[in-house]
């Protein structure tokens, strides 16, 4: 059986990078793409923007949450005691 190539196409290419720049997990950007991990990471290493891996992405949505709770006066913040 022959191994199927799919050309990237200008508008993948526009695509990829507009993803990237949100910042865009690799399993994000192949999944929205419809291709492989291992393609997006590739051509987003020859077009120069660095994918960012799952565990980094949630790391930071980790991060933005803790700091948008900090802002919460207390009794309204997850897990706390004075809102039971």
């Amino acid at each position: 059986m022959p191994l199927i190539v799919r050309q990237w196409t200008s508008d993948d290419i526009e695509k990829l990078k507009r993803l990237a720049e949100c910042g865009a997990s690799v399993v994000r950007c192949s999944a929205a793409l419809g291709i492989s991990s291992s393609s997006a990471t590739k051509m987003a290493g020859t077009l120069g923007p660095q994918l960012a891996g799952v565990r980094a992405v949630k790391a930071i949505n980790r991060e933005k949450i803790v700091a948008a709770e900090k802002s919460l006066p207390p009794g309204l913040r997850r897990n706390d005691t004075a809102f039971a």
